[in-house]
């Protein structure tokens, strides 16, 4: 009898003691899941706050909708028809279908998109949200509502209606291009090209398999010197293209660039070839006029020289008067004077007296004397050198020149030292 009594005692404490160790292991995991939904709690807001989404439930028992995280709702419960007035009316009835898909077979894979009012109806403010349902349910696994993660997507939209329209324009811009562009992948097949670069490659004609199958690396000027992976930097080169099949040769200027992603490998390849034919063409001919014109320029300056000398040597004078002025100016050059005087210095050193007197007594005479052309012979004092006494003999022709108004200012001429002939033909009349 007592050793029953002990060993109902040590069994009741044993009981006593593993229900003291589960409790303690129970409480433990109870501790853990509590801290573990609190940390998914944390994770869950955090996550919302980062995105900028709002959660509303909506219970479809009650018919009521309200914020379960976030400020979607202004403060209070709203009904469903309440918050279907506020979505435009272009998405009110898709949304209603979409609604109902889920109420009717408890589905969560429908994304709703859809415009919404936060304004009035007098002062609309229009925003766009992306809407992820997910159903809620007893423990009957019955449907009572749905949770519906809000997110405000107006300015992602408004950024892609934007990008949208700078995509458009740069298409345009890549269509009407008078260069030719095209796009390869990092292999170096032609993925887009537009309609300049077609007709410089005559894709249309010969067909677009071959440039779809052909990569740019197995044509020149890559072909035999460059891999699609040594292509690091912008190429640039000038090829002679001989296109057999047109009988034609054309040249063409081509540029190359990788484009590359944020970590240095290149996504796609950047093509600019532009047929420089007649600009090369323009070239040529441009730089063999002015090989002529050097050529006649050169002709041109011994041309001169050698009038140069001529004058020099000959006694062969370039003048021109200006009746403004009543000034001559003599000269070898056109561009260096040689010698300035003034009509009465001139008249001064007539030979013939009766010529002198009759310029110099009469200024109107003098002037008139210059005014008309001629070619006359006459004597003078060497007026080029002043320590010669000797009396020249001269031979000078004149023509008149005019102003922008018809009105003569004066004449220009050239004058031969005929001296040295006149005393060869005296010496052989003697």
């Amino acid at each position: 009898m007592k050793m029953e009594f002990w060993l109902v005692a040590i069994i009741i404490i044993a009981v006593i003691v593993l229900a003291g160790v589960m409790y303690k292991v129970l409480s433990d995991k109870l501790h853990l899941i509590k801290n573990a939904e609190e940390n998914m709690n944390r994770m869950l807001v955090l996550s919302l706050n980062t995105m900028g989404d709002m959660v509303v439930r909506m219970d479809i028992v009650n018919d009521r909708i309200y914020n379960i995280f976030g400020s979607f709702l202004p403060d209070g419960d709203f009904t469903r028809k309440q918050i279907l007035a506020h979505i435009h009316p272009e998405d009110r009835g898709q949304v209603c279908v979409n609604f109902k898909q889920i109420i009717d077979s408890g589905a969560e894979v429908i994304d709703i998109w859809c415009r919404y009012n936060y304004g009035t109806e007098q002062k609309e403010n229009w925003h766009d949200l992306y809407i992820k349902p997910s159903v809620v349910k007893d423990e009957h696994d019955i449907l009572m509502g749905m949770n519906l993660s809000i997110s405000d997507v107006t300015e992602r939209k408004q950024n892609e209606k934007e990008d949208a329209v700078t995509a458009e324009k740069f298409h345009q811009l890549f269509s009407i291009s008078p260069t030719g562009l095209a796009l390869t992948d990092e292999l170096g097949f032609v993925t887009d090209a537009n309609k300049r670069m077609r007709d410089i490659y005559h894709i249309d004609k010969f067909g677009k398999q071959y440039f779809q199958v052909t990569s740019i690396f197995s044509l020149p000027p890559f072909k035999g010197n460059m891999l699609p992976c040594d292509l690091d930097e912008q190429v640039s080169v000038c090829e002679k293209n001989d296109e057999v099949n047109l009988n034609k040769i054309t040249y063409l200027e081509k540029i190359y660039t990788p484009i590359k992603d944020d970590i240095g490998k290149t996504e796609f390849i950047a093509c600019e070839v532009q047929d420089v034919t007649d600009e090369r063409k323009m070239v040529r001919d441009q730089i063999k006029l002015e090989n002529r014109l050097k050529k006649a320029n050169e002709q041109l300056r011994k041309m001169e020289s050698d009038l140069l000398y001529l004058f020099q040597n000959r006694g062969i004078y370039l003048w021109t008067a200006d009746l403004v002025l009543q000034e001559v100016v003599y000269s070898i050059n056109p561009s260096y004077p040689l010698l300035k005087m003034t009509f009465r210095q001139l008249a001064e050193s007539v030979e013939d007296e009766n010529l002198r007197e009759k310029l110099l007594s009469d200024s109107d005479e003098l002037i008139a004397f210059y005014r008309r052309p001629y070619t006359s012979t006459f004597k003078m004092k060497n007026i080029f050198d002043s320590q010669d006494d000797k009396i020249h003999v001269y031979t000078q022709s004149s023509l008149p020149y005019y102003d922008n108004t018809g009105m003569q200012t004066g004449c220009y001429g050239v004058m031969y030292d005929v001296t040295g002939t006149m005393e060869k033909r005296e010496a052989l009349r003697r």
